[in-house]
């Protein structure tokens, strides 16, 4: 596990935008590192990093706010729901730290938005939590280097919980032409942009059953183009060790299955989920299990 980190964490090294400041290099550079631990499922060495660099950093209220919104990031990804007055500390607080140059903050800023905004959503207040969503996107394209495509998975994951299904996909779909265009992925990487396809489509098809009162069976076409977006989804974060990746791509497939799948297929989605689980390492004491491992195991239980 620690070899491939290592490696996972040099190739993404070298991806660091070269028009950044010395000092955002530094702290991306530092997120990489810290990232590839926990997408690798190893939390002990993630969370030790963390700990680690908030006292070497605790003079520094750039690099602190840093690592504020990145960790945010990060349990946005393990599933946990950003607390509204925590997103709306660090939203203020991005607006009132000093800018030493023109690029020192673009970076900030925008994340500090989109943050708020994915907070604000997920405690009801959906209009709101949109358009400062869509206000980061359209800080980021201000930049001018198509940053915004790269944190666009929080804008999809707000309109699925909003039930913005239509425009999720539209979202998508600008993701993919992204990283065609410009070789740019989303934070998750493209497995993301597979797996929210799948969400919206078999929300679509949920929507469809409880309004329309309609039957979608097995035999349903979007029920086999999301199959086959899963499995793009999990064979692209599993080529790369992203065990937190996996484990969305596992839920969503275990979601699919439930719903749509013969009774084998539903044991074979619990199966899937629990070597995941098998393979993500947590502290012996955690304050609170991450959200999407806790439904890992509830989905598991119910599928097997």
């Amino acid at each position: 596990m620690v070899d491939r980190s290592q490696a996972l964490y040099q190739q993404l090294k070298k991806e660091v935008k070269h028009n950044l400041s010395d000092s955002l290099q530094y702290i991306y550079v530092f997120g990489d590192k810290v990232f590839c631990s926990y997408i690798m499922g190893d939390f002990v060495t993630a969370q030790k990093a963390i700990k680690a660099t908030l006292e070497e950093w605790r003079e520094s209220e750039k690099l602190s706010l840093f690592l504020s919104l990145w960790n945010c990031e990060q349990r946005y990804f393990l599933g946990e729901h950003i607390g509204l007055q925590e997103a709306m500390h660090l939203y203020e607080y991005t607006k009132r730290i000093p800018c030493e140059s023109a690029d020192e903050l673009l970076f900030l800023k925008p994340q500090a938005d989109m943050i708020l905004g994915i907070a604000l959503v997920k405690n009801g207040d959906i209009d709101d939590g949109l358009a400062k969503l869509r206000n980061g996107i359209n800080m980021f394209k201000a930049i001018g280097n198509s940053a915004e495509f790269v944190f666009s998975t929080l804008l999809m994951d707000a309109l699925l919980h909003a039930g913005h299904l239509q425009e999720g996909l539209e979202v998508v779909e600008e993701g993919f032409k992204a990283a065609e265009e410009y070789k740019i992925e989303p934070f998750g990487g493209i497995s993301e942009l597979y797996r929210f396809k799948a969400e919206f489509l078999l929300g679509q098809m949920l929507q469809q059953q409880a309004l329309q009162n309609v039957v979608i069976t097995k035999k349903d076409p979007r029920v086999a183009e999301t199959e086959q977006l899963l499995t793009k989804a999990l064979s692209s974060c599993s080529a790369r060790g992203n065990r937190i990746m996996e484990l969305r791509c596992g839920l969503t497939i275990g979601k699919l299955f439930k719903h749509f799948g013969l009774s084998s297929q539903r044991t074979q989605a619990g199966e899937l989920l629990r070597g995941i689980l098998e393979e993500i390492k947590l502290p012996d004491k955690m304050e609170s299990v991450p959200l999407n491992i806790t439904n890992a195991r509830l989905l598991m239980e119910e599928l097997l």
